[in-house]
């Protein structure tokens, strides 16, 4: 079993969890089946103290995602007025997310393309990050950058996440 949480505010992830499921969930297996309506999310478990698992919909047989959307981005000013150090900002949200772990074999957190509070959370509970880069010279300096950045945090936040590859 798989889950994929969504932490981009944007929700393209959620979005394209939500085609997957209608192409492959009508009666003959393909085509357009009725989308998932995503009435909890993200920010209903994390803000709202919603148990994870009322937030995560089915997509397909053994695929689950925990979407984001727009109201998600309320989230950055929200965290910071509860916890004044980031150290404690990441141990909440791995809190919050951690009725999940023992659920699924594998989790997937799906993060905006920059260093931020969602990003950072999402180092801080990873064992591995996958990280996804267009095939330009700025894109690669970028994820260069970032992978500078992510040994920086490790060592910073005593974590041990690991890079399991980058895909163009």
């Amino acid at each position: 079993r798989t889950l994929i949480i969504d932490l981009d505010m944007q929700g393209n992830t959620s979005d394209v969890m939500n085609l997957t499921h209608m192409n492959f969930t009508n009666e003959e297996g393909g085509g357009e089946g009725e989308p998932i309506v995503y009435e909890n999310t993200v920010t209903d478990v994390l803000i709202n103290n919603l148990p994870p698992k009322e937030a995560v919909y089915k997509v397909i047989n053994n695929l689950y995602i925990l979407p984001a959307d727009m109201s998600f981005e309320m989230y950055d000013d929200w965290i910071k007025d509860q916890y004044n150090d980031s150290l404690s900002q990441f141990k909440y949200m791995k809190e919050k997310l951690e009725p999940l772990f023992d659920e699924f074999d594998v989790i997937y957190l799906d993060v905006p393309p920059s260093i931020s509070v969602y990003s950072k959370s999402a180092m801080y509970i990873a064992d591995w990050a996958i990280v996804v880069l267009q095939t330009q010279v700025k894109s690669m300096r970028n994820a260069m950058q970032y992978l500078e950045y992510m040994d920086f945090f490790v060592k910073e936040f005593d974590t041990n996440l690991y890079v399991a590859g980058v895909i163009p």
